[in-house]
Formats: C-alpha cells, structure tokens, sequence
C-alpha cells in the first residue's frame, strides 16, 4: 500500500478512498485494520488525497452499517451536488472520513472483516 503524508496532506495512491477502503485478499484484513487504525491518529485538519472517485457508492455503503447516517446524509447530498456540477468530492479530510467511513469506525478487527467482506459484495 503507498501513500505519502507530507505537509498535513496525505496522498492515498491506491488503498483509500472517502468512504471506504480497497479491497485485498482475506489474509491482509488484519493489515488494513491496524492502517485505519493510523488514520485515526492523524490529526483531524489532515486533507487527504486519494486516488479514486468513488465517493458516492462508498457512502451508499456505509449508510447500510452505521447506525448514525446524518453525517453520511449530509455528506451524499453535497457530493451528488458537486458530482452534478462536474466536480470531485476530493480532497477529504481525517475529521470528516471519521464521521462517513465505517472502516475507521470498526471497533475491532472481527467488526472490520465483517464490513470489508460486506463491501466487496455491494
């Protein structure tokens, strides 16, 4: 997995996106779980850049596992308008994603693996 965390900024090249993260074989889960486990110790002012614009369906995902959906409402609502205005969703921020991305909400490694695998069906 590449990234770079420079300035405040992180550039997420190809395992993040807002929302959600990438797919990987079964046996990496634990390795993806402890890496939202370090995105939720960065500070919440971090921009992140990822890679990929697939914020709308990562938010229709996370509507169907987390139990408070008003950030993630809220959220679906302003990235339909920019998506409709020819705009990305992108850059995010860690202070957001904690409030939209289930993956950095996961309490424990079992919980994680369980909307991982959940997300590569949806």
């Amino acid at each position: 997995m590449s990234a770079i965390w420079w300035m405040g900024i992180y550039f997420a090249v190809t395992h993040y996106f807002p929302g959600a993260v990438v797919a990987y074989l079964r046996e990496i889960l634990l390795k993806m779980f402890e890496s939202m486990q370090r995105f939720n110790q960065l500070p919440d002012e971090t921009v992140v850049c990822p890679a990929h614009e697939y914020t709308l369906g990562n938010l229709a995902f996370a509507e169907t596992v987390l139990a408070d959906k008003s950030a993630i409402k809220n959220q679906r609502v302003l990235v339909e308008r920019y998506r409709a205005e020819g705009k990305p969703s992108l850059p995010t921020t860690i202070e957001l994603e904690k409030q939209i991305n289930p993956f950095l909400q996961a309490k424990n490694l079992d919980e994680f693996t369980q909307w991982r695998l959940a997300k590569d069906k949806f």
